[in-house]
């Protein structure tokens, strides 16, 4: 969680004009290449792992997909 953190924080500089777009690193600006998402979906794995119990879901209709 601490690099999405610090990938948001990246994005908010980058956006706001304190990092310059020729030195930037694309892989630190959110949602790059889903990169974001795949730290995501491997910390929900890991902690599916460790717990074993099933993850409950409740579906949210005010959420599109």
């Amino acid at each position: 969680m601490a690099y999405i953190k610090e990938c948001g924080t990246y994005a908010q500089k980058f956006y706001s004009g304190k990092k310059s777009e020729n030195n930037v690193d694309m892989e630190k600006i959110a949602y790059v290449n889903d990169n974001l998402y795949d730290r995501i979906c491997d910390k929900i794995g890991r902690l599916h792992k460790e717990n074993g119990e099933p993850m409950p879901y409740e579906k949210n209709d005010d959420i599109v997909r």
